[in-house]
């Protein structure tokens, strides 16, 4: 996860109208959740399984995760802010996170825009948190003096994986995802990669990938 085409430094997209959701709580209450800055995230591969997660939940509570190993990784004290948006069932929604490499560490944002009358409002920061080495707590088994540091080390790698996921809602449309890279890449030229994906469908997690990785 140190290639220079690496999705670090984005802004992830997408729209949504939920319309059903269940009482689960495993992963979390329904909730939509947008990830970046790692790889896979899995049992066999659980160092490549970073990330920077923005949860905004049915009820209209806003969170966001640090990872930084699957499952052991997590962090402790993630923070949340309660009431963040108004409930999301049945309208459409725009949801967007930003994250960025910042002079004093990393920062992430939410932001929300919702369909009134015919048209999109203006997008509105609902929530942004810094993560300047006091976030973590979690137990990563790559920790000390691994790559990833200790359990408050700040993920300033990226990853060839960006994530579109959502959990406990059964019955959801949406469209216009996409991701924006800031990156400049001086090397060859490429700025401000750009991809984008239009559907509608019901969908469990869907990624842009852009390279193999193994451990």
């Amino acid at each position: 996860m140190q290639s220079p085409y690496d999705w670090k430094n984005v802004e992830i997209t997408g729209r949504s109208l939920v319309s059903g959701y269940t009482d689960s709580t495993t992963n979390g209450a329904a909730h939509i959740e947008l990830v970046a800055r790692g790889g896979t995230h899995t049992s066999r591969l659980p160092c490549k399984g970073t990330g920077y997660h923005a949860n905004l939940y049915v009820t209209g509570r806003s969170k966001f995760e640090k990872e930084l190993e699957h499952t052991a990784g997590y962090a402790t004290n993630n923070p949340q802010k309660t009431g963040a948006v108004s409930p999301l069932k049945g309208k459409w929604i725009g949801f967007k996170q930003a994250i960025h490499t910042v002079p004093s560490g990393m920062k992430v944002e939410q932001w929300y825009q919702e369909y009134v009358n015919g048209q999109w409002t203006s997008w509105k920061k609902i929530f942004e948190y810094p993560d300047k080495g006091s976030w973590g707590g979690g137990n990563p088994k790559y920790g000390g003096t691994s790559p990833y540091g200790t359990s408050y080390k700040l993920i300033s790698w990226g990853g060839p994986l960006v994530f579109f996921r959502w959990d406990n809602i059964d019955k959801m449309y949406i469209k216009h995802l996409s991701i924006r890279d800031f990156t400049k890449l001086k090397s060859d030229g490429m700025k401000n990669r750009f991809s984008t994906l239009y559907f509608t469908g019901i969908n469990i997690c869907c990624y842009f990938h852009i390279l193999k990785m193994e451990c």
